[in-house]
């Protein structure tokens, strides 16, 4: 093999190993989430370099982010991109036409915004719980419901950032 295929070959390969890589962090992530022994690393980081990333991977359009840069956020990053990773692919994965997916960082709020078919009360219920699967032809490639996932995630945050607030003005 010449040598520009060996270094391409090798480059493949460590993509792949750094992405099943996070895909093993993500899953002891989802194994752990409801433990109390669920540990967080807080740092701060800029969330407009990470969220541009995400959609960066994703091939998104710039004209579909719209985030306002130099925004910097106290939390654990890999739980972050994690959340933010799970709604981006979930937008992708279900829209048929990816310009309609929009995804904005402003005014202090995330959102992923994409069409879908319509969805039921009892729909909307249901995915917040672990293990959800659609009825329709449509499924989950994650173990725990995306949803589920997210709110897990961002409850385990708010918990620790709430708790560390309330040491520094006890």
């Amino acid at each position: 093999v010449n040598t520009e295929k060996r270094e391409h070959y090798a480059q493949v390969i460590k993509e792949q190993t750094i992405s099943m890589n996070e895909m093993v962090c993500k899953m002891l992530d989802y194994s752990r989430l409801d433990s109390e022994s669920f540990a967080l690393n807080i740092e701060r980081f800029e969330l407009t370099a990470l969220v541009k990333e995400i959609c960066d991977s994703y091939n998104l359009d710039a004209s579909q982010v719209d985030c306002k840069d130099g925004v910097f956020i106290e939390a654990d990053k890999r739980l972050i991109k994690s959340v933010a990773e799970n709604l981006i692919e979930n937008a992708v994965k279900y829209t048929a036409d990816f310009s309609k997916i929009s995804v904005k960082l402003k005014n202090g709020r995330f959102s992923v915004q994409n069409p879908y078919r319509e969805v039921s009360k009892q729909e909307i219920e249901d995915m917040w719980k672990p293990y959800y699967r659609s009825t329709e032809k449509e499924k989950f490639s994650l173990t725990r419901s995306v949803f589920y996932s997210v709110r897990a995630f961002i409850i385990r945050q708010s918990r620790k950032l709430a708790t560390m607030w309330l040491k520094q003005f006890a």
